[in-house]
């Protein structure tokens, strides 16, 4: 019964075949990194838009050209805006004219006004002529009475001409300011129809060719250091709480084949990206890379652990809740693990086994 026994033991643990083939641990160098993909920018990267709307009537660069700060581009056609801004120029002026102190619109409220006082100084001396004359009875009560209504009737024109010439004279002024701020404005409109970089840098894509329409906000070019590249960099959101500044990156560019380029995490960007739940980070070269290129694509490992001698099995002999399955006497037993760091392929297992532990895939 016992040889029975043990037989159906034997058959148990080895009858599925490779199935629940045993394993030992292994100790080698092991990576804990996470993966990230994106692509190589150039620093101070800008894209340059379009001010206004026109057609794209001359270009003073091309894509690979090295250009200089307020160095013209582009201009755009700007027929349109040039005539508001002689429109707006000859308003203005008529402005100036009107508001200087012998303007011809101020001097005609100006001698209307003088006359009103003429008028009303006139029939302010005959008023008190007549009042004095009709005191001592010497003058009517119809003729005391017509010079008191002259009198009133030349003060109201006269204050009336005064309300118009301050009234005129504010408007003017008013006038003035409004067609200066216009002109202006129309000045600086048409400063937006030539397109100036604003820093040194290279041209480094053209979106738009002459005679092509060009809409206000559109982006036209960008503009970047050719010699000076960055990394950017996804990273899913599962991950991105083991980034950390200055964490190590190695990097692989599919123009380069063979090398293994090395980099640092210099920049984690705190707001995800909705749209495919990952984080951008930012990272530099370790080396001033002259070989890179603006546009590359990229895959990066950022290294977020390592250990010269872990104690490791393979990743799909781990069990969900730490666990792994060990022939114990024959038996095969699940048991806890404490883990470690892992990559793709292995996981360290800190306690719970030893070198010398039996483990299978399946459980019992």
């Amino acid at each position: 019964m016992k040889r029975i026994l043990l037989f159906v033991q034997i058959i148990f643990v080895f009858s599925c075949g490779n199935k629940n083939e045993s394993i030992k641990v292994e100790y080698k160098p092991l990576i804990e990194a996470v993966y990230a993909s994106g692509y190589i920018h150039p620093k101070n990267e800008y894209t340059v838009f379009a001010l206004a709307d026109g057609y794209l009537l001359e270009k003073f660069a091309n894509a690979g050209d090295d250009v200089k700060q307020s160095q013209i581009l582009f201009r755009l056609d700007g027929l349109q805006q040039m005539q508001k801004v002689i429109s707006s120029k000859q308003t203005y002026d008529v402005a100036i004219s009107n508001f200087i102190e012998n303007s011809p619109l101020l001097n005609e409220l100006k001698n209307s006004l003088n006359s009103a006082k003429l008028k009303k100084e006139n029939d302010s001396l005959n008023y008190c002529r007549v009042k004095n004359l009709f005191e001592k009875d010497v003058s009517t009560q119809f003729e005391f009475d017509k010079a008191k209504l002259s009198f009133k009737i030349s003060s109201n024109e006269f204050q009336s001409s005064l309300d118009r010439y301050n009234r005129t004279l504010q408007q003017v002024k008013v006038d003035l300011q409004n067609a200066k701020s216009q002109y202006k404005i129309n000045q600086k409109d048409s400063e937006n129809y030539t397109i100036k970089s604003i820093l040194n840098g290279t041209l480094f894509e053209i979106y738009k060719e002459r005679g092509e329409l060009v809409r206000r906000g559109e982006p036209i070019a960008i503009i970047g250091e050719k010699d000076n590249m960055y990394i950017q960099l996804l990273v899913d959101e599962q991950d991105i709480h083991k980034i950390k500044t200055r964490q190590k990156i190695e990097i692989k560019i599919d123009a380069f084949e063979e090398t293994i380029f090395t980099a640092f995490v210099t920049k984690i960007y705190p707001m995800e990206r909705k749209h495919d739940q990952s984080f951008r980070i930012d990272a530099e070269f370790a080396n001033n890379e002259k070989r890179v290129m603006a546009g590359m694509g990229i895959e990066a490992n950022i290294i977020i652990s390592q250990k010269e001698k872990a104690m490791v099995i393979p990743k799909n002999y781990l069990l969900k809740g730490d666990s792994i399955c060990i022939i114990q006497d024959g038996q095969i037993n699940k048991i806890k693990v404490e883990k470690g760091i892992s990559n793709f392929d292995f996981v360290e297992i800190l306690s719970g086994i030893d070198d010398k532990t039996e483990i299978v895939k399946n459980e019992p």
